[in-house]
């Protein structure tokens, strides 16, 4: 029987990993389902599986979740995280300004979701000052880790191993304990990371910029929801007449095709919106409440009378293929 629940287990894992670098399912529905086929083969117990859910140190990383995304809602948080990175193109003094500021609240509120919560961002601040997101998430990772170090709070490992050592009858860690060590480490780390070794990391673009920079402009079609605020409005007083790298060429209306659409026609509600553009600024216009891709849209180029869209060759590419349609 002990053979039998070493291969069992290990047959297990391994088709839970295959599922997982697959992608068959949700994360959390695989790993469940796993830990339900060691239930079923009698290698643990129901109380065995379930007893994680009653672990201080993992209720305690939930509750920073709920936490951190309270922050990553606010409405300020983003505007306040911009303001201490500043716009300084002393390299050193970015990554300080980046590092320390992360570290410290890693230490209090958990660094797994200030890493989640920061992402965004950064890659946002990065893109507005013109600079590489890839040189920043890194740094940012590392500053969140060696802060974890430094408190019992800081990291999901110390919560767990603080709750086992409870379980077993042991004394925990007190909260700075830990930083006895981990708050030296910290800062040479954050000094040592500043000053030499972000010159080790890549300049590398956005898969979705790299593939705006060598592909032809992209064609997306939105559906106007009932919930676009807009609804009745001029197509300039939606603000869709002069958006940034997108330009409106064409409206579905039912049956009817509006051509060169004038700034004062009317938004309706099921309007087919029409709009070309790169990539990235197309996943922007996403960002619009009330706006829906129409995925596997069969609009096609070829179908366009030249005479009576005057819209800029620079825009949109005179040729007889179809265009490439931006898949969501």
């Amino acid at each position: 029987m002990h053979n039998f629940e070493i291969y069992y287990t290990a047959a297990v894992v391994i088709l839970m990993s295959i599922a997982l670098i697959k992608e068959i399912a949700k994360p959390a529905l695989i790993i469940f389902s796993a830990l339900i086929l060691l239930i079923l083969g009698d290698v643990i117990t129901v109380s065995e599986a379930f007893v994680g859910f009653s672990n201080h140190g993992m209720l305690t990383v939930g509750i920073l979740f709920v936490v951190s995304s309270a922050l990553q809602c606010s409405a300020s948080f983003g505007g306040t995280v911009t303001k201490v990175l500043g716009n300084n193109s002393n390299t050193t003094l970015r990554y300080l300004r980046l590092m320390f500021p992360v570290s410290f609240l890693s230490a209090f509120l958990n660094n797994t979701p200030i890493v989640a919560t920061l992402i965004p961002v950064i890659k946002n601040w990065a893109k507005r000052n013109k600079l590489m997101p890839s040189k920043f998430l890194i740094p940012l990772s590392y500053g969140a880790i060696l802060g974890g170090t430094c408190t019992l709070i800081g990291t999901s490992t110390n919560l767990v191993v603080h709750g086992l050592l409870l379980e077993n009858g042991l004394e925990g860690f007190s909260f700075f304990e830990i930083g006895k060590v981990g708050l030296p480490v910290a800062v040479l780390g954050i000094l040592f990371f500043s000053i030499v070794s972000h010159r080790l990391l890549p300049s590398r673009k956005d898969s979705i910029v790299q593939l705006g920079e060598h592909t032809r402009e992209f064609v997306v079609e939105m559906q106007v929801g009932a919930d676009f605020p807009h609804i009745g409005k001029s197509i300039e007083a939606a603000n869709l007449r002069h958006l940034q790298g997108l330009f409106l060429f064409q409206i579905i209306r039912k049956d009817k095709v509006i051509s060169s659409v004038s700034p004062e026609e009317k938004i309706l509600v099921n309007d087919h919106l029409f709009f070309t553009g790169l990539p990235e600024t197309i996943f922007e216009l996403q960002k619009i409440p009330g706006l829906f891709v129409i995925k596997d849209s069969e609009f096609d180029m070829k179908n366009l009378d030249s005479d009576k869209h005057r819209f800029s060759r620079n825009l949109i590419s005179e040729h007889k293929m179809k265009p490439p349609f931006l898949r969501i």
